[in-house]
């Protein structure tokens, strides 16, 4: 689903679950091949949201629909190369 890119290499990252366990915020995914527990305190939550409300953010979030389409119009054209038998 997502990438991690670092000097030490890039690990694939799927989150699977977001849910509360006492006052930490936790988000649960696979991180590679292994179950991994992401688990953030109530001020790195604010943190995280001030860093989400930015115009960089709401920019991307508005034009999302139509990468979202592009990609879609970009998998089909492909697939159906793929399928083309020459």
């Amino acid at each position: 689903m997502g990438k991690m890119i670092s000097p030490l290499g890039h690990i694939d990252f799927e989150p699977l679950e977001f849910h509360r366990e006492a006052d930490k915020f936790v988000v649960r995914g696979k991180a590679g091949m292994w179950e991994a527990k992401f688990y953030f305190t109530p001020q790195e939550v604010l943190r995280l949201l001030r860093l989400f409300i930015s115009f960089s953010v709401l920019g991307y979030i508005i034009v999302l629909p139509f990468l979202y389409f592009r990609s879609l119009s970009h998998h089909k054209k492909e697939h159906d190369k793929g399928q083309r038998v020459n």
